[in-house]
Parts: C-alpha cells; sequence; structure tokens
C-alpha cells in the first residue's frame, strides 16, 4: 500500500518550499515526498533532451511512483518525458504545467516567457498539444528573457524576478494573456498586478491535480 499521496520531482530547491505551501493551503491532508535532481536539469542545459537525460528521468520518476499514488514533475523542461514514461509504463505521473497551458490556450493572443532556453521547445511541444486536444487556434508567440536565468542560477532571486516583472510591463498591452513557463518565474507575480491574465503552473496545477486525483 502506497503511504505517499503526490510525490514531487524537482530540478532545483527553490521548488520545495513553493509546493509545500501550496499542498498546505490546498490539500493539508495529503501527505508529500520530493526529489531534488539539479543534475538531470544541468544535462539537459547543456546537452538537449538526449538519451542520459531520458533515462534518468524516467529511473526517478519510477522510484517516485512506486511509493505515491501520485507523482508531479515540475519541470518544464522535462514534462515531455514524464508524460512518455507515464503513458509507457501506466503510472500516475503528470506534469505541473499541463492545467497551465489548457488554460492558456483559451485566448486569443498568447505570449510565452520562459527564462531557460531549454524551456522552449518542450513548452511549445506542450501548447500544440493542448491547440490540439481542445481544436483551438490561438495566435502564441515565444520570449526567452535575456540574463534571468543567469540570476536564478546566481540565488538572485530579486535580480530574477525583477527581469521577468519588467518583461510582463513591456509586454501587457501586446497580448491577451501571457504565460510563464517555468515554475520558478511565479514569483514575479508578486511584485505588482497587471493588466492581463498572467498564468503560471504552480497553484493552477497543484489544484487541478488534487481535483482529479484525490477529490
Amino acid at each position: 500500500m502506497k503511504n505517499i499521496d503526490i510525490a514531487f520531482l524537482h530540478t532545483s530547491p527553490v521548488h520545495i518550499d513553493t509546493f509545500n505551501m501550496l499542498i498546505r493551503k490546498h490539500a493539508p491532508n495529503l501527505k508529500t515526498t520530493y526529489s531534488v535532481r539539479e543534475d538531470i536539469l544541468k544535462e539537459a542545459t547543456v546537452n538537449g533532451l538526449n538519451a542520459n537525460v531520458a533515462k534518468s528521468t524516467e529511473e526517478e520518476i519510477r522510484k517516485l511512483a512506486a511509493q505515491s499514488k501520485l507523482t508531479i514533475c515540475t519541470c518544464s523542461t522535462l514534462g515531455g518525458v514524464v508524460e512518455k514514461v507515464a503513458l509507457l509504463h501506466d503510472l500516475n505521473a503528470i506534469r505541473i504545467d499541463r492545467a497551465m497551458a489548457d488554460a492558456a490556450i483559451k485566448y486569443d493572443n498568447v505570449l510565452v516567457l520562459a527564462a531557460l532556453e531549454s524551456t522552449l521547445l518542450p513548452t511549445e511541444e506542450l501548447m500544440n498539444q493542448s491547440c490540439c486536444n481542445s481544436l483551438a487556434m490561438p495566435n502564441i508567440e515565444y520570449q526567452l528573457i535575456p540574463n534571468a536565468w543567469e540570476c536564478f542560477m546566481k540565488g538572485d532571486s530579486e535580480g530574477y524576478f525583477a527581469l521577468i516583472a519588467l518583461t510582463l510591463l513591456a509586454k501587457e498591452d501586446q497580448f491577451d494573456a501571457i504565460v510563464l513557463a517555468q515554475a520558478s518565474m511565479a514569483g514575479a507575480l508578486s511584485t505588482k498586478p497587471y493588466s492581463i491574465p498572467v498564468l503560471s503552473s504552480p497553484e493552477l496545477g497543484i489544484v487541478t491535480a488534487i481535483q482529479d486525483y484525490f477529490s
């Protein structure tokens, strides 16, 4: 019998507090655990989603799924790999940003922002899948925020969020909605309100997962 309700696969320790807080807010009765695999994202960043990345991700997801009722990958770069593993091995394993993509494609003119280049292609594939599933045809543009990931890697969260916020301010009058591709970007939403919906994955993904698997 599995005693853990949700197991998280993180690729940075900054996500631990974020998702622990969301679980306490929305489902404090659920038991959780997590694994932090910075090495997998580092490999993907340097060498792309190669065989080593796929193997390491599969091994970690299968290990977590063996002890939990649901496994959630909070890394957008690895999300597609996780969904393939789940399908291949019939596992309850999901990507945190799927719900965000499904919500985003309801708007006509959408901008997707990323801080890490390796996130762009997996997120574009995700958005395309959501469009196909819903027969939606929005205009979607993708943009990398220069220098943001360097701030993140240095632990400069203030600088990281500031660069994201500056881009949001510059673009909010050009689109109907903006998507923050990475879970780590969600903190930028606390800096100020914006005139259009700005979608991030952590809370939307958690709420959807609880509804789908634990209600």
